[in-house]
């Protein structure tokens, strides 16, 4: 079993737990369970109910060198940045109340980055991350800055990247990167992170599973910031122009399928019953999304992947609200009612 809240930590792990209880309990088991000595487990808790707080207590009793934090913020992205603040380990990990990883997955992410002085050792986050890698009995240790910018397209096509789950990240780097999560949530983390970062390398047998909260959080994202201002894209533009590959087919063919794939998934959340706006309110925010110049450049030249995607970009190459929110309407149907079909469509 791991041991918690030593002195000189290897990991600090930081768990953020919103109303989970039991998501917290499946990952706070997963965590007793690490073969990696020396963890630091730092719960931040946010705005949760009571029975999170049962939980947090059983498990301090269990072991007192738990950590547990409160913030009164709502932002999630203010939990990691606490957790971040109060991390001690030579390297820092991050996951939500609910994601699991399997016993070996810090012992070897850890392993990996000390034998090669690491700045990120990513894991397998999802079956699309095994797949990358379905027929590797060893790790990707990237020889030089270069190769990794020349490969790391694949780790966004992916959905490894940049999901800041599943890895371990070198705390002095964080802190030298000024890496925080309150600036554009966990794009504008990952891409101050990558910049600059000196040694990556991806092990597909360090293995772990999205919760239910992180799992909405990658497939509807946030209404609030859904994808008028192109915030993320900005970010990811930046960053792969800060390493020359701007002109990358590679990486231009999995910026606009990204990119694609938010909008479309904007408007699938839109067009559920869940979404609380008006049908006006949504109807006004397709419109701005889709006639925007950045929607229909990226649209006019983004090849579709899957007779799902043709049928969505159709309307929005067209800008034709009322058929895009039409056809938002039937995806929204099959994927609540089908989660993984509702995936395979987009895949």
């Amino acid at each position: 079993m791991g041991g918690y809240g030593l002195r000189h930590p290897s990991v600090s792990v930081i768990v953020r737990a919103c109303d989970a209880a039991d998501g917290l309990t499946r990952s706070l088991n997963c965590l007793a369970a690490q073969t990696q000595r020396n963890l630091q487990v730092i719960v931040v808790e946010q705005g949760s109910d009571a029975a999170v707080a049962r939980v947090l207590a059983t498990a301090q009793d269990r072991d007192a060198m738990l950590e547990c934090a409160h913030i009164d913020s709502d932002d999630p992205a203010d939990a990691f940045d606490l957790g971040i603040e109060r991390a001690c380990g030579s390297y820092a990990y991050l996951m939500d109340a609910g994601d699991t990883l399997a016993p070996q997955t810090l012992e070897r992410l850890f392993s990996l980055a000390m034998a090669h002085d690491l700045d990120l050792a990513m894991g397998s986050v999802g079956f699309a991350a095994r797949e990358l890698a379905s027929d590797a009995d060893e790790a990707v240790v990237y020889a030089s800055d270069e190769e990794f910018h020349a490969d790391a397209w694949r780790y966004f096509e992916a959905g490894i990247l940049p999901y800041p789950g599943g890895k371990l990240f070198a705390k002095a780097h964080i802190d030298e990167a000024g890496a925080r999560f309150a600036s554009a949530a966990g794009t504008g983390f990952i891409t101050s992170f990558l910049k600059d970062a000196h040694g990556v390398a991806f092990d597909a047998r360090a293995i772990c599973n999205v919760g239910e909260a992180a799992l909405r959080q990658l497939s509807t994202g946030e209404l609030a910031r859904c994808w008028i201002d192109s915030d993320e894209q900005d970010l990811l533009e930046g960053l792969f122009a800060s390493w020359g590959l701007q002109d990358d087919a590679n990486t231009t063919s999995m910026l606009q399928r990204r990119y694609v794939s938010n909008v479309i998934s904007t408007i699938i959340t839109m067009c559920s019953p869940s979404c609380d706006l008006t049908e006006d309110e949504k109807r006004a925010h397709v419109e701005r999304m889709i006639t925007s110049d950045r929607t229909q450049q990226i649209a006019s030249e983004a090849a579709p992947w899957s007779g799902a995607v043709r049928a969505m970009l159709m309307p929005i190459r067209k800008k034709d609200v009322s058929l895009a929110m039409g056809e938002g309407r039937i995806f929204s149907w099959l994927t609540r009612h089908n989660a993984s079909l509702g995936a395979q469509l987009f895949s």
